[in-house]
């Protein structure tokens, strides 16, 4: 096996976004996010008081039929903030809140319904969340820009919160599953968000079912596949050895 190039609570630039293969091996040459986190003082006691999933694993239980035993797991204990737009509560995080309980992760969400990149840079919210040193940093947007004239203009935003969202762990940016053909900001995303992975929904979870009432957010069907393929995701591309959230490109 190769040499394996290990990141832990810092930065590294990268001219793209790092689009994780399919697979789950770990080959030569291969980057792992490996993390350093501990929340604590006000962001800490805030993410606690944000949390309200369930007490137990039931509800990430009910799609792939098990919950690994959080007492047993290195997970347990950490940080995984989320931020996004409406997208992000299209049934998408709903549906994440038992998983990451159910390995003994507290899961913080704040999310905006009309959110864009560049809300998100300077936003209080954010900054708060990330004084927390979350483990794993999960970004959900871009929907908001996909009639944008000019999305490269939107490049510097993607970076930036790149950058904050990997200090303390791993991120994904999560691509919103496309209604209509976008001007390019998926593109823009992707080629910036280094060093975030980029989960391409279209790619990974084609044909997600839609609200009947708008034609473009997941209904509750379309919202629970999109998870369930973004969990099982995470648990393919976890190099556990290295941390609890430590993630392969």
């Amino acid at each position: 096996m190769g040499r394996m190039k290990v990141v832990v609570g810092c930065w590294v630039l990268a001219v793209g976004c790092a689009e994780a293969p399919r697979g789950t091996g770990v080959g030569s040459g291969t980057k792992v996010t490996a993390i350093t986190s501990a929340a604590s003082g006000e962001a800490a006691e805030a993410a606690d008081a944000s949390y309200d999933g369930p007490e137990d694993g039931s509800a990430g239980a009910f799609l792939d039929g098990h919950v690994e035993a959080a007492s047993a797991d290195a997970r347990r204990g950490t940080l995984v903030a989320h931020i996004g737009d409406s997208f992000a509560e299209a049934w998408f995080e709903q549906n994440l809140r038992g998983r990451f309980r159910g390995v003994g992760a507290k899961y913080w969400v704040k999310a905006e319904t009309s959110a864009a990149t560049t809300t998100w840079v300077y936003h209080p919210d954010f900054q708060l969340m990330m004084a927390a040193r979350p483990a794993l940093v999960i970004i959900s947007l871009g929907a908001n820009e996909f009639d944008m004239p000019t999305p490269e203009i939107h490049a510097g935003a993607v970076r930036s919160l790149a950058k904050k969202a990997s200090v303390s762990g791993s991120c994904v940016w999560v691509a919103p599953p496309r209604w209509k053909k976008d001007t390019g900001i998926l593109d823009v995303i992707r080629r910036n968000c280094a060093p975030c992975l980029y989960f391409d929904t279209d790619s990974i979870v084609p044909d997600i079912e839609r609200q009947s009432w708008d034609r473009i957010h997941p209904n509750e069907k379309g919202g629970a596949k999109w998870a369930a393929a973004f969990w099982q995701w995470l648990e393919d591309h976890r190099v556990p050895e290295h941390g609890a959230w430590a993630l392969r490109e």
